[in-house]
């Protein structure tokens, strides 16, 4: 699924319930400033797409505004309240001015965000944790952003943590595959989504997934790959 704004964001999507997924992705543009948010709501089935829901419709109103990290303790207050069993939301909230390039990355519970640097075959992690939403009230630790410019040959790629637990018996798909992945595509100018599915389906030998996976990208566009050298193209 292809969301194309002022930037490219793509995303690729794979539930464990067809009746429901427990990952979400939301996408507001407001004037230059793109707000990319994935949520994925601890478990799977049912229960987990309701969570993933609320959600969404707690966050989407919130991203027509600036982000900030009053935001994240009052989605979190308002989860907590809602839940009567343990449960919670991992997110990560990209702020992206699409008139310079700058982005705000911030991470509450899911994997590390990763960069990739097409033009120098380089990935590297957006490190930077806060709890995951509706875990606990009064001890909340927001995430602290994390700035970064995102050049028209680069990637932003953000994951639920159902791509990197996938099993193949006691083997994990894990970080190393997914940096593979997507050093090799941006190397071969090839979809990074495309390439991390293919290699999910060979690593499950097309078996059934374990839990809902969700990874999005997010790029420029309307830079050509003959005046970038991007990996991918980006949509005009």
């Amino acid at each position: 699924m292809t969301v194309t704004l002022n930037a490219n964001v793509d995303f690729w999507q794979q539930s464990w319930d067809p009746a429901g997924c427990g990952d979400v992705v939301i996408v507001e543009q407001v004037e230059s400033v793109l707000r990319v948010a994935l949520g994925d709501a601890c478990g799977h089935g049912p229960r987990a797409a309701e969570w993933a829901r609320s959600f969404e419709a707690m966050a989407r109103p919130a991203l027509r505004q600036p982000i900030s990290v009053a935001t994240f303790v009052e989605w979190n207050r308002r989860l907590f309240e809602r839940s009567r069993v343990a449960n919670f939301v991992a997110a990560t909230v990209v702020e992206f001015d699409v008139s310079t390039g700058t982005c705000e990355v911030w991470n509450a519970g899911n994997p590390a965000p990763r960069l990739i640097r097409a033009a120098f075959g380089e990935e590297s992690k957006v490190e930077e944790y806060g709890l995951p939403l509706g875990l606990m009230k009064d001890r909340y630790e927001p995430p602290t952003p994390v700035r970064l410019i995102l050049k028209p040959a680069d990637s932003l790629i953000l994951l639920s943590d159902g791509l990197l637990d996938q099993h193949r018996g006691d083997e994990r798909f894990g970080d190393d595959r997914v940096h593979s992945c997507l050093i090799d595509a941006a190397m071969r100018q090839v979809s990074m989504l495309e390439e991390i599915e293919r290699a999910l389906h060979v690593f499950r030998s097309f078996e059934a997934i374990s839990d809902d996976i969700t990874v999005v990208r997010i790029g420029m566009m309307g830079v050509s790959s003959e005046q970038s050298n991007q990996p991918e193209q980006l949509a005009a």
